[in-house]
């Protein structure tokens, strides 16, 4: 179900350093040397930051892209990138078109103002609507920090993903939407201790109050939190303060508050990531690496496939079941989370 290339598309322009600042391409763009062909109108030979505005695409005779995959191989030192003879609109057109899109994947057509009620909505509206998932990894599919990858995997192919996919991606939908949005680096706590640097994303929205956003940590809260110390969400979730740190809790129903992540105000760039995205795709230390997991909530609850089982809890409540069969997750994926996969991808291994 392939073609026989390979195209990963990045904007190059004068204004890279304004782009970059607000991660739309990654931190090499700056130092590719591009081969034009002499086709293109204009041809010429340039490094990647004198050229005049318009966009690349890598291209591979020799790979073949699966549309299941929604990731960017790395380049060889052989392949060459070249402009592409049809260029993509101008980035003013492109950027309308990608929010409409967006949105829509996220069934939200309410307001679009830089607000509180609008952060409020689009979070909640984010995370009833995207899975929280890393079916890539068992699958053997690598899974790449690049803003159109992103876009690409959730938004076209209406697949979820991890903190890194999901934070990613919303940053950049709410940066769009003319929100100040900085990445913050989390530590997931075990038994209150902290994780390394950089093993969740978490997102710090500012309106002039400041907000904490997270839609890519799975069972979490639906709306956004107030940085500040104290109980929010009817009692369910608090933020206090720890040093440099910030620890986000949950209450638990017995009535303890169990710590979930810390996280620090540091302001991280989405490359800054990609040692720990690459430590949670290939370690056998990974959560993600033991088991597979798409998960994604509901008004009143959850639905859950971990492994071979299918999970679901609605007003305090809980049931769970073994999934019998790949056709029959194959089924609860399409059903509850809008997720499928061709005929030939390995479903099998999704249920061990």
């Amino acid at each position: 179900m392939g073609t026989n290339r390979l195209e990963f598309t990045v904007a190059i322009s004068p204004q890279l350093d304004r782009l970059r600042r607000i991660r739309r391409v990654p931190s090499w763009a700056s130092r590719l040397t591009l081969a034009v062909p002499a086709s293109v109108p204009g041809a010429m030979q340039a490094r990647g930051s004198e050229v005049s505005p318009t966009f690349i695409e890598w291209k591979s005779q020799t790979s073949r892209y699966d549309p299941v995959s929604s990731f960017a191989a790395p380049v060889s030192p052989n392949r060459k990138p070249v402009i592409a003879a049809n260029p993509l609109p101008t980035p003013e057109v492109s950027n309308a078109m990608v929010i409409d899109s967006f949105v829509e994947r996220i069934g939200y057509r309410e307001s679009r103002e830089p607000t509180a009620e609008t952060l409020r909505r689009i979070h909640r509206a984010h995370l009833l609507t995207v899975p929280f998932e890393n079916l890539n990894i068992p699958l053997g599919r690598p899974i790449t920090l690049a803003v159109p990858v992103f876009y690409d995997k959730i938004v076209r192919r209406r697949r979820g993903g991890f903190c890194y996919e999901l934070n990613g991606l919303f940053a950049w939908l709410l940066e769009q939407l003319g929100y100040r949005v900085t990445m913050l680096s989390g530590r997931v706590l075990h038994n209150d201790q902290p994780g390394p640097e950089f093993d969740h994303m978490v997102l710090l929205v500012d309106l002039g109050e400041r907000w904490i956003a997270d839609v890519g940590f799975g069972d979490s809260f639906l709306e956004p939190l107030r940085l500040a110390t104290g109980e929010q969400h009817g009692g369910s979730f608090r933020l206090i303060e720890s040093g440099s740190d910030w620890i986000l809790q949950r209450k638990s129903p017995e009535s303890d508050w169990i710590s979930q992540y810390a996280f620090s105000l540091i302001p991280r760039q989405l490359d800054e990531f990609s040692h720990m995205c690459h430590y949670q795709q290939t370690s056998p230390d990974s959560i993600f690496t033991r088991k597979s997991i798409c998960s994604i909530a509901t008004a009143d609850g959850r639905v859950t496939l971990s492994n071979g089982r299918l999970i679901m809890t609605a007003g305090g409540g809980r049931e769970e079941r073994v999934v019998e069969s790949a056709a029959e997750y194959r089924a609860l994926l399409a059903t509850h989370f809008g997720v499928t996969f061709p005929d030939e991808a390995p479903i099998e291994g999704l249920l061990i």
